[in-house]
């Protein structure tokens, strides 16, 4: 191997899958789904469930956004290890962010629920339905009801029956658009 070659290799910090997990703080199973689903993951060199996994570890931060800051030579004078760096990759933050939604979400449909202003569905559609049965009930009686009430004539019945009925075709039409249309 030539010396630039050695150099260039020397410079490159490479790393298993196990050394790779710890400098991102991942778990072995997030880093296995993200190479499962990310065909552009930097990987030096493929291997198998037995190891043989290569890794360059500041080709993988810059992927991934994180780069830290290179080493400038000056000592902290700490001998303390640091933690390594927690990376995050852009879907994680918007799985956070769409759960963050969903909960808020639902905390402003239960307080929209308390003041009244939303009701459940089925409920609903329960009341109304028996309500539409006891108004049926009474429009079926009306038409008689108004005949001998109003003293008119006999033959005044089908007419008026005739008009209470197209007025309840088009009141089932409106309920059903609305509450099907949903």
């Amino acid at each position: 191997m030539s010396e630039a070659a050695q150099a260039v290799d020397a410079a490159r910090r490479v790393f298993g899958k196990k050394q790779l997990c710890e400098a991102l703080g991942w778990s072995r199973m997030k880093l296995d789904r993200r190479l499962e689903s990310d065909p552009i993951f930097p990987v030096v060199t493929r291997g198998t469930q037995a190891g043989g996994w290569e890794f360059d570890v500041d080709l993988v931060l810059a992927y991934l956004g994180a780069q830290p800051d290179k080493d400038d030579g000056e000592d902290d004078g700490g001998d303390a290890p640091t933690a390594p760096p927690r990376v995050q990759h852009a879907a994680e933050e918007t799985a956070r962010s769409r759960l963050n939604n969903a909960q808020a979400e639902l905390a402003m449909d239960r307080l929209r629920k308390q003041r009244g202003e939303l009701v459940e569905v089925e409920p609903l559609r329960l009341a109304l339905a028996d309500a539409v049965t006891v108004m049926g009930q009474g429009l079926n009686t009306l038409p008689d009801q108004l005949v001998r009430l109003l003293n008119l004539p006999e033959s005044a019945g089908p007419i008026i029956r005739q008009e209470v009925d197209q007025l309840r075709r088009q009141l089932h039409k409106a309920l059903r658009d609305h509450l099907v249309g949903e």
